[in-house]
């Protein structure tokens, strides 16, 4: 299976106005300063790409948080525009403080479009302050062609597939529509490790619901060869099993779902394996004192936070045998620095291989990954993606509009 939209690669931007779908929905602090700005690097090889080809002009649009369709200083893309400018300082990136139908009439911004030199990057504003955007609203997206005078749209939003709004869905029918390198990157290496994996396929998987991936834990059943464990989600595995979790978080109702990969296991004879060792505390807090036990020595008044470190070496060894990698959900609450050891030992493991297909999986897991990037440049993946719940709902197999909507090869 291979991608079967068209690309930047197979259209002509010589010339263009691009209007360009990114994913600029990053954290920012109280300060207004962006505390992580991986999805906008992410996106910078599609913005040189359409320069170095000779795009007239390049015009962004993306969201930040949940405005709820009204404006909010508080989420405008003016921080990410000044990171932007950081990340290409020989190109003129412009923030426009505009946006159609809620912020000016667009007199002053086509004036600033045509001032604007060939070779520039344009930042419109948020979005979501258009209630038309979360929408779907086809007048939204016209609007936003019109005032940019756009030739050819552009989707390299990854994280927002899986939404149906003016930018991934209306916009496709009204411009010719293509994948940008950060969708091409993603979607291809997903395809890979799901329909053509080079084996033995390891899954790990953590979190906290069982529930949030019932169609990924099914879909991985059928996939894999060995399936790993961890973080809340194996508490309900291991009650399910008769095993005490003491004041642990546990998903109740799950019987069904559980029945049903386990049964998965033994026909397709997966290796599935939870936790034999866990990290507890009596509470969750800094200065927590953790104890190491067995799953069979759980106390009433123990709080699993992390599997231990005999299930660390299980998990480790499996991933030393395996040639393709997909971990989502980390195995421990990681934002406590002692609760977090599980999910570095296996962050190292898969970091440390040099051969495979290596992906982490968005959200928590990335972000997890990426903060122990900095302090130790040994570590390589194939690909940190920068979607989380599109990530589960590929391999899940539900819709994706923002993909859909692109013109087929």
């Amino acid at each position: 299976m291979g991608f079967n939209k068209k690309t930047v690669e197979d259209v002509e931007v010589h010339g263009k106005v691009v209007l360009l779908r990114t994913d600029y929905n990053v954290p920012i602090d109280a300060a207004g300063r962006i505390t992580d700005a991986f999805r906008v690097t992410r996106s910078v090889p599609t913005i040189q790409y359409l320069l170095s080809h000779g795009a007239q002009k390049v015009v962004i649009v993306s969201h930040l948080g949940r405005p709820e369709g009204r404006i909010n200083s508080r989420l405008s893309l003016a921080p990410v525009a000044a990171v932007l400018k950081n990340e290409l300082p020989s190109v003129n990136v412009v923030f426009a403080n505009f946006l159609p139908g809620v912020m000016g009439d667009g007199s002053e911004f086509l004036a600033n479009m045509t001032a604007t030199p060939v070779g520039s990057v344009v930042m419109l504003e948020n979005l979501r302050f258009n209630p038309g955007e979360e929408q779907n609203s086809e007048e939204f997206a016209r609007s936003l062609v019109q005032v940019t005078g756009a030739d050819i749209f552009v989707q390299d939003g990854f994280a927002v597939l899986h939404r149906e709004s003016a930018t991934t869905n209306a916009i496709t029918r009204l411009l010719p529509s293509v994948a940008g390198l950060l969708v091409i990157r993603e979607v291809s290496a997903l395809q890979q490790a799901i329909y053509n994996p080079v084996r033995p396929f390891l899954s790990i998987n953590g979190g906290a619901k069982i529930s949030d991936k019932i169609g990924v834990l099914e879909k991985l059943m059928e996939v894999s060869e060995g399936m790993l464990i961890g973080g809340a989600m194996a508490n309900t595995f291991l009650q399910y099993s008769g095993l005490n979790v003491g004041a642990s978080k546990v998903e109740l109702g799950q019987g069904a779902t559980l029945n049903a990969i386990y049964a998965a296991k033994t026909a397709r004879n997966v290796q599935l394996l939870v936790p034999k060792d866990v990290a507890v505390v009596r509470e969750i807090a800094p200065n927590a004192k953790v104890d190491i036990k067995s799953v069979s020595a759980v106390g009433s008044h123990d709080i699993i936070v992390d599997i231990g470190p005999r299930t660390a070496e299980l998990f480790t060894s499996m991933i030393h045998e395996a040639n393709t990698i997909f971990w989502n959900g980390t195995l421990g609450i990681t934002e406590y620095a002692q609760f977090s050891s599980g999910s570095r030992a296996v962050a190292e493991a898969i970091g440390y291989k040099r051969n495979g297909l290596t992906i982490i999986g968005g959200g928590d897991t990335a972000g997890f990954v990426r903060s122990l990037m900095l302090s130790n440049r040994n570590l390589d993946y194939s690909l940190i993606s920068t979607g989380g719940g599109v990530t589960l709902d590929f391999i899940a197999s539900k819709p994706l509009p923002g993909l859909a909507g692109l013109q087929d090869r």
